[in-house]
């Protein structure tokens, strides 16, 4: 486990480095914090631990998007430091209880939910209309960014020192060499997303997995150039008339993924089932019904 650290990235704007994710904060105040963003409940310790060690309140939660690695401290937050939590109407709606949650978890039953994700649920205290550019907190405006892709309601955030928050609509150099395969609910919108920031202009970039960029169009370029390579070796691999099923375990076995757990399996599920989506949509793949069951076929 690496030390907790902060970094100040542009004026007010800073970041904390937790293990395996930073969450950016801007701050009101010495001790007034408002976080973009709040982990998950594998960094809880880490976050409250510091936050009390420094004394430093948190105002309030500006959620980028609804996974469980950015929001599951936002109810804690609420309870113990009367956080407010500002989200999306998606993402507020869909976390706000175990039923809705299949919006996204759909291959989970609501019982699997309660079990699996429950620290996801919490009430937002703001919502946001999606046609809203801007939103002020504790006094404080925002720039709100839709970069849709890796999350349906994916929302970059700009601080008021022009310090553009991009949570995971990019990935780090280091992400994308590790990384066997990456997740995307609409793998055509991430990729018109990370075109275009391909053209922002901002001070400083935070990614959520641990980057603090001050140039950007480069990243963006090699991060839509990894996710095309993952299309592609994808339709290589349906061969003959696969079904869902068989074509993820085909990637399973191509990437060196070890499924040896039913939510590793799910995983795998949405996440081929996303990426075949694309191809359907570009006319690539076609479904078909053989003997009863759906399977895809290239055109």
């Amino acid at each position: 486990m690496s030390p907790v650290r902060v970094e100040t990235v542009y004026g007010n704007t800073g970041c904390l480095f937790l293990t395996g994710i930073c969450i950016p904060f801007y701050r009101l105040g010495e001790k007034e914090w408002i976080l973009l963003d709040s982990g998950s409940r594998f960094v809880r310790g880490e976050l409250l631990s510091y936050l009390d060690a420094h004394q430093i309140r948190v105002r309030a939660v500006l959620c980028s998007h609804a996974h469980f690695d950015h929001i599951e401290n936002n109810r804690c937050l609420q309870e113990s430091h009367g956080a407010g939590i500002v989200m999306t109407a998606f993402d507020g709606g869909m976390a706000h209880d175990a039923l809705a949650l299949k919006a996204c978890f759909y291959s989970q039953t609501e019982s699997d939910n309660e079990v699996n994700c429950g620290e996801m649920i919490c009430r937002a205290d703001c919502i946001l209309h999606p046609d809203e550019r801007r939103a002020k907190i504790c006094g404080t405006w925002f720039e709100l960014l839709p970069l849709p892709g890796h999350a349906a309601s994916h929302m970059g955030i700009l601080t008021p020192d022009g310090v553009m928050y991009l949570a995971d609509s990019l990935f780090t150099s280091q992400v994308l060499e590790r990384e066997k395969l990456f997740y995307m609910f609409s793998w055509r919108r991430a990729l018109e997303t990370m075109e275009r920031i391909q053209s922002f202009r901002f001070q400083r970039y935070i990614l959520a997995h641990q980057g603090v960029e001050t140039e950007i169009c480069g990243l963006a370029a090699w991060n839509r150039k990894r996710l095309e390579q993952e299309l592609e070796a994808l339709l290589w691999l349906c061969i003959g008339e696969p079904g869902l099923e068989e074509l993820a375990g085909r990637v399973a076995e191509a990437r060196g993924i070890s499924v040896q757990s039913v939510k590793k399996a799910r995983f795998m599920e949405r996440t081929v089932r996303s990426m075949a989506e694309y191809w359907l949509e570009q006319g690539e793949l076609e479904i078909r019904l053989k003997d009863g069951r759906l399977v895809y076929v290239r055109r």
